[in-house]
């Protein structure tokens, strides 16, 4: 068979270029591959390697400023020279030979010693079998007489060689007991001296400690995963308990350690150490069920604080931290640290958000508004046109919102709730003084009316002066109504009545019976009259003529119905209507895609960036085909950050009953 031809130039081609480059990407692979693996991938290392070397270059500092304090230090000096004369005595020629004598007879007593104790041992290893001789001897029928004898007789080498062992020990303890006081000198002059510099000592076996050693190498110390498991914090998707693991030390190392507080995150003590880990050690109960982040992940620090796609509880910052505190704690009023939450629950309920919102846990407050049941024998029809449309212009720290009613829809809103109460207002009115003698002309009445007003208490809820301010809730709202423009609101003959006697016109009214007398109440109401100014007719009035219009009736109840009137005020006719907005049991563990976010522009696109901007402008996101209803607050910049806080609190997870405050039964359950 012929031979194929060959392409010797094929075959006299190198390779060795090709090969070369290859190997070098492996090389480089490899290293990368390795780098990756030690040091990209473990951003915690660094953070360790950084605290090892801030913490023992503090150390450092310490000893070098603790020897130079010791230098200076006389008592230490003088100490240091009584040690020296100690030891030099030892070295006395006379001392150190009697010293080296009896140090070199303690080899020999000691051999002595030994031979003793076991000759002891020995001796009471035959007497042991001597007895059980004698006794089986009396037990079998043997020579009685004879192992008795022999066990007697060892009884006596047995006292004889243990006072031999006994002697030899007294011997070796006084030959010790010589060296001892020889030494003696020595001895207290380091102990003086140990004592005087015992922080040096300290500082020095810190650094040591500050130490690893691989076989027969010694190195600085070697980054380590600190790792803390709550058994049964969490659940599955099946309702199973399953243990939490926390990470969060292995960066944060110094977090639960003092003298660092000076130091940036994450190497610095946690703020306000004593306060949080001082019932919530880091080691025990872990980061996350404060913090939240994904605190298993230690690749990237984004990762570990959950800023990342598709992690439902990242990273809680700043007050938002408290959030967590009811999960735990029953109350949060006076917990120390907790005052964002706090204040957050306190304004959820005095402003009467439960009115509309149904939250676990707190559905049977009551409702913060007056009773509007009988407000016909109360108010001027126009002052309540007037408050339903804007609340803010005559009282702008009001708690009352503002549903930005038209004049129309504000003249309704008045019509069906004068309408609604003239039954019950007329029947109330009746029963009234009609001649009550205020008289807010009369200066003696009056300043026996502001004499009273200060001595029973009055201005610690209410405030009579257009800019004063007697209790507060939140950052600018008033606990109680300012009484500066009250004439403008209603007059003598219902004031009377109602500082006589609050409960007989509302039963469920906070403000107490303050008992006062006929002439106590008369000169108190021509006080508050006499402060505030009379209605101004810039317009005219409305007419009860007007209130009482059916087809406005029938619109105003329709209004108070939409927009829920009925959540803060007792109404006639409304007494069961439902709450009218969304329910916020577990608001605070909505996602992202379960928020509407209209066409407003300028928010981000976050669950705080919602919330903000829904408690700032609560029609933010209202739309053509999406109205939104839900009142404005106008609440300052502190107090939407604290409402926010609260209503982050709001989830639907909860720790099992093992890890809560004790005599805590769960975040639904409000103590009333």
């Amino acid at each position: 068979m012929a031979r194929r031809d060959l392409n010797l130039e094929d075959e006299k081609r190198s390779y060795a270029g090709l090969w070369l480059l290859c190997a070098a990407l492996l090389v480089v692979g490899s290293i990368w591959a390795l780098l990756d693996d030690t040091t990209l991938r473990r951003p915690w290392k660094q953070f360790q390697n950084e605290f090892f070397a801030l913490e023992k270059g503090r150390q450092v500092d310490a000893l070098e400023a603790e020897e130079a304090s010791l230098g200076g230090n006389e008592t230490f000096q003088d100490l240091q020279n009584k040690l020296t004369q100690a030891q030099d005595s030892l070295r006395d020629p006379e001392t150190a030979a009697k010293l080296a004598a009896l140090e070199a007879q303690l080899g020999p007593l000691a051999l002595d010693n030994r031979d003793a104790d076991i000759k002891v041992r020995f001796i009471k290893s035959e007497l042991s079998v001597s007895k059980f001789e004698y006794d089986h001897a009396i037990q079998e029928g043997g020579d009685v007489n004879a192992a008795r004898a022999h066990r007697d007789e060892l009884s006596q080498k047995k006292i004889i060689l243990e006072a031999a062992f006994a002697k030899s020990q007294a011997v070796i303890a006084g030959v010790e007991k010589q060296i001892t006081d020889l030494r003696l000198p020595v001895a207290k002059a380091q102990a003086e001296l140990d004592e005087v510099s015992s922080e040096r000592d300290a500082i020095r076996v810190k650094l040591d400690g500050m130490k690893s050693v691989i076989g027969i190498l010694e190195t600085d110390r070697i980054p380590t995963i600190h790792q803390v498991v709550l058994p049964d914090f969490d659940f599955n998707n099946f309702e199973q308990p399953v243990g939490r693991v926390d990470r969060c030390t292995t960066c944060h190392i110094g977090i639960d350690r003092a003298g660092f507080e000076d130091v940036p995150q994450p190497l610095g003590t946690h703020p306000d150490r004593a306060l949080y880990l001082g019932k919530h050690p880091s080691n025990k109960a872990a980061c996350t069920p404060c913090h939240d982040g994904q605190g298993v992940a230690l690749n990237s620090v984004d990762q570990a604080h959950g800023d990342v796609p598709f992690w439902l509880q990242p990273l809680l910052r700043g007050p938002q931290q408290q959030s967590r505190c009811l999960d735990c704690h029953r109350e949060v009023v006076d917990l120390k640290g907790a005052d964002h939450i706090a204040q957050g629950e306190q304004l959820f309920e005095q402003l009467g958000c439960h009115g509309c919102h149904l939250v676990s846990g707190y559905e049977d407050l009551e409702k913060v508004g007056p009773s509007l049941t009988r407000v016909s024998a109360k108010v001027d029809p126009q002052w309540l046109v007037d408050w339903i449309q804007d609340p803010q212009a005559f009282r702008p720290r009001t708690k009352m919102p503002n549903f930005m009613f038209s004049e129309e829809e504000a003249t309704a809103v008045a019509a069906y709730i004068w309408t609604s109460s003239q039954k019950d207002g007329a029947a109330w009115k009746a029963e009234q003084v009609s001649d009550t003698g205020v008289d807010p002309s009369d200066a003696v009445l009056v300043a026996q009316g502001e004499q009273v007003f200060n001595q029973v208490g009055c201005r610690g809820c209410h405030a009579v002066g257009e800019n004063e301010i007697a209790r507060g809730l939140g950052a600018d709202k008033d606990w109680a109504p300012n009484l500066s423009r009250v004439a403008m609101k209603t007059n003598g003959e219902f004031l009377y009545s109602w500082v006589k006697n609050p409960s007989g016109y509302n039963a469920h009214t906070r403000m107490p019976s303050l008992r006062l007398s006929d002439q106590e109440a008369r000169a108190v109401s021509s006080y508050l009259l006499s402060i505030s100014p009379s209605m101004e007719a810039s317009k005219e009035p409305v007419s009860v003529a007007t209130l009482e219009d059916p087809e406005r009736v029938a619109e105003g109840g329709a209004l108070v119905r939409k927009y829920g009137c009925a959540g803060c005020h007792a109404i006639n006719g409304m007494e069961n209507e439902s709450r009218i907005g969304v329910e916020l049991s577990a608001f605070g563990a909505k996602g992202l895609e379960e928020l509407f976010f209209g066409n407003a522009k300028g928010i981000e696109h976050n669950w705080n960036g919602w919330t903000y901007a829904k408690l700032e402008n609560p029609r933010v996101y209202g739309t053509e085909h999406v109205e939104g209803i839900m009142p404005n607050f106008y609440l300052n910049h502190d107090d939407i950050i604290n409402l926010r806080v609260w209503l982050l609190s709001r989830t639907d997870r909860q720790p099992p009953m093992s890890y809560r405050q004790p005599g805590y039964d769960g975040r639904w359950a409000k103590v009333q």
